[in-house]
């Protein structure tokens, strides 16, 4: 059974909820939890709901408005994973790629600066050990806490 013919929603309704970003899973679970025991509101039934009605999600416009707005907020040095979650945590879901192209396409000189940043990649200071034993690494293992038990140990860098 088709969603259509299922339930007489507004495609405003749909079209909202696909540019807000939510996905067709979603949608179909919010609608089927607003109407409970009625058939035919299936994820695939949302897909084919939309395609048919030409509902459509967020314009790349909208994306970078959206993305400039967030640079606002917290600024140029959010790569395009933390972007992500920040941008999903305010209930906007983006894929990766879309976002990447976004970021290059509304600030492309952050996006220069933060590929070409090498000052996280570099050790700040040159490793040298004068003798053995003069560095050593540790590492602790708490994985038997409950027992009373912690594993330490020390290796010779």
């Amino acid at each position: 059974m088709a969603l259509d013919s299922a339930l007489k929603l507004d495609n405003n309704y749909i079209q909202s909820m696909v540019s807000a970003g939510r996905n067709y899973k979603f949608i179909s679970c919010h609608i089927q939890s607003m109407h409970p025991g009625v058939r035919g509101i299936s994820e695939r039934s949302v897909r084919r709901y939309c395609k048919r009605y030409n509902i459509g999600r967020m314009r790349d416009q909208k994306l970078d408005a959206s993305v400039t707005q967030a640079i606002q907020e917290v600024g140029p040095s959010y790569g395009v994973k933390t972007m992500m979650g920040y941008i999903n945590f305010n209930g906007l879901v983006v894929g990766l790629v879309r976002l990447r192209d976004s970021l290059k396409r509304s600030h492309p000189d952050y996006y220069e600066m933060r590929r070409n940043n090498t000052v996280r990649h570099t050790n700040p200071s040159p490793y040298s050990a004068a003798y053995f034993g003069n560095k050593l690494h540790v590492d602790q293992n708490e994985k038997l806490v409950a027992y009373e038990v912690t594993h330490i140990v020390f290796i010779d860098g």
